[in-house]
Parts: structure tokens; sequence; C-alpha cells
């Protein structure tokens, strides 16, 4: 995977959501914007989210159970990526049908939407999460920011801000 970061969908059970896993940052995983943006939409949108260690045999055994139900990478200039497919030495395996997910696409289309335009506020922030700060740079979300209800301080959303 090179420059992105993993992260796993596991089947939420007896009702509960489904829970958005990445491996725990170690010296060998990026720590970067897009995985922690990642983290907080996912939980944002109600899902569960964890950064814990798996491994290869971990994944392959979550997908042949139906615990992991979804997989994708992702990094900076990919956003989003979904994962269907894994060829290792150790053998093949095949992520939901090799199709991208409805978890995945959902949260792709969140975080886009949080980089080209304004996205719907989230239950969190009552606003749209991480343009507040950048307010003064785009007249669209600073009209937004003055017209929501956001329960951010006010320096945050403000339109002079």
């Amino acid at each position: 995977m090179g420059g992105m970061n993993l992260a796993f969908v596991y089947a939420g059970t007896n009702g509960a959501a489904p829970t958005i896993v990445t491996p725990k940052l170690s010296g060998s995983l990026l720590s970067g914007i897009t995985r922690k943006s990642l983290l907080q939409v996912a939980t944002d949108l109600g899902y569960n989210s964890e950064e814990r260690t798996i491994s290869t045999d971990d994944w392959r055994t979550g997908v042949e159970t139906g615990d992991i139900i979804e997989s994708f990478a992702c990094g900076t200039a990919a956003v989003i990526t979904p994962v269907g497919e894994v060829k290792s030495t150790h053998g093949d395996f095949t992520i939901n049908n090799n199709e991208a997910g409805a978890i995945t696409m959902q949260l792709r289309e969140h975080l886009t939407g949080i980089q080209t335009t304004a996205p719907p506020p989230t239950p969190t922030t009552g606003c749209t999460p991480w343009s507040q700060p950048h307010n003064h740079h785009n007249p669209q979300r600073r009209r937004q920011a003055a017209t929501s209800t956001c329960r951010l301080p006010a320096a945050l959303c403000s339109p002079g801000a």
C-alpha cells in the first residue's frame, strides 16, 4: 500500500453500529490527516471507530467469517479507495464480492464533500467538520457558518473568523 493506510469495516452485531477499524500507529504507519479525518467522520456518522493491531491473518479470517464486511485504503491523493481483493503468498481472498461497500462509499463521499463543498451538519458539532477554522478563506462556508446552529465556539463559526 505504500503511502496509504488500511481500514476495515466490521459488521455491527446485536443491533450495534458497524465499527471502522484502522491499525494502531507504529513506526511504519502514517499518522496522516486523511486517516485522522476518517476516524472523526466515521464517529460523526454514527459508526464506532477504533485503532488496534490487525494482522493479515485477522483480515482474512474476518472476511471468511463475515465479521469484516468491507475494506479500504485511505490517503491524501486517493482519499478512500475500496479494497476488493487481496493477493498474498499465503493465499488470495476477496472482500465484499470485489465491490465497493456502502459504508466505504458513504465515508468517501462525506470526506470529499468536506474537501470540496459544504457537507451537511454532523450530529456531533451541528456544523461542517474541519471547515470552520478556514471560514475566512471560503465565502460559501462563511455564509453557512453565519446561519448554522453550530455548537463550536463562535470564533470558529462566525463570519469574521
